[in-house]
């Protein structure tokens, strides 16, 4: 399926459920991969609005912060996403996100 398709399927089911967060944070991954950062980053903050505790978008979101050059909320989005996960007992997400923080020198 490309890109385009699963943005397409992902904005019929928002529009049919509105309140379904993994909707809006897999259109914001399918967006991101189409380097469309300023629609990515508005899904990963709807899913987020919705779901505040959806991990993934966070580290997704951060992830397009730090592309962007902005520090400040790279570091608040990936330590979110690390609490999350190591309060879910997703060892292998914490590990991967603690590699990234530490790989950007941040504690």
């Amino acid at each position: 399926m490309s890109r385009l398709a699963a943005i397409a399927i992902f904005s019929r089911l928002i529009a049919q459920y509105s309140r379904y967060a993994e909707a809006y944070y897999n259109r914001g991954v399918a967006q991101g991969k189409l380097e469309n950062d300023k629609a990515a980053i508005a899904d990963y903050n709807q899913a987020l609005k919705i779901n505040s505790k959806l991990a993934e978008a966070y580290q997704e979101r951060g992830l397009l912060w730090q592309k962007q050059g902005n520090k400040k909320r790279v570091i608040a989005d990936l330590k979110n996403a690390a609490s999350l996960y190591k309060n879910e007992g997703n060892q292998s997400a914490y590990q991967s996100v603690q590699e990234t923080l530490d790989k950007l020198k941040i504690k």
